[in-house]
């Protein structure tokens, strides 16, 4: 059994060996960061089926001191190149036809023909069709700095690890701390705020390949190339 080498490495140093990585590689990390809530449990009320301002509010007593987040996620894959060629890949190993693969392939132009035809069923003219053909695509929030690493486009100061869930990648239950004492979900739960959960199912696969990106400031410890690293600032 190969034993692993602890290093203490600063966060600009990791961003470093990020930064220069385009190799897939199977890797782990622990993140810890604040959990998102509401400032109030019952802002809203319904009242005869209208939406209403609650004025008196139960103010979240979890807001002021904040409640962390961690989490520790097992060979997670960095390091990846064209989305588009490791999903049309995971396709054909899956067995999937060639025009199922196809479907994933065009699923842009098939998006947009789809919404072609609801705007034309809607009763929408084809200057107002051609007006949504001409709009800019929206680009991502993010860019490339290497296969393993995104920065934000609007100020590039923010650095990410980028990664991906296979059917190989595991982690641990979440760990929630308020105070520095761990506490459990429920307590807070009904402060929380709701997340959109991207959907993957375009990609056609039995296994998705859901893609995530994490701040480094939020990483703790990583563990890659036979070494864990504890990240400082």
């Amino acid at each position: 059994m190969k034993t692993q080498t602890t290093v203490r490495i600063s966060r600009i140093e990791m961003k470093n060996i990020l930064s220069e990585n385009n190799t897939n590689q199977f890797i782990s990390h622990i993140s810890k960061t604040p959990q998102k809530m509401n400032n109030f449990l019952d802002y809203w009320l319904i009242v005869n089926d209208k939406k209403k301002k609650n004025p008196n509010p139960t103010i979240n007593p979890f807001i002021e001191s904040g409640i962390y987040k961690e989490q520790y996620k097992i060979d997670v894959l960095t390091g990846f190149g064209d989305y588009d060629k490791i999903i049309v890949n995971r396709l054909k190993k899956e067995g999937k036809t060639e025009e199922e693969v196809q479907n994933f392939v065009n699923r842009h132009e098939i998006k947009r023909n789809e919404k072609i035809e609801q705007m034309r069923e809607s009763g929408k003219t084809e200057v107002e069709i051609q007006e949504y053909l001409n709009r800019p695509q929206k680009e991502s929030w993010w860019r490339n700095v290497s296969n393993s690493l995104v920065t934000d486009r609007r100020t590039e100061t923010k650095f990410y690890l980028r990664y991906i869930y296979t059917e190989r990648t595991h982690s641990h239950k979440d760990k929630f701390t308020f105070e520095g004492n761990e506490v459990e979900r429920e307590i807070f739960e009904g402060y929380l705020t709701k997340k959109k959960t991207e959907s993957y199912s375009s990609q056609g696969l039995d296994h998705t390949f859901n893609i995530q990106f994490c701040d480094l400031e939020n990483i703790v410890e990583m563990t890659m190339n036979g070494s864990k690293y504890i990240l400082t600032n």
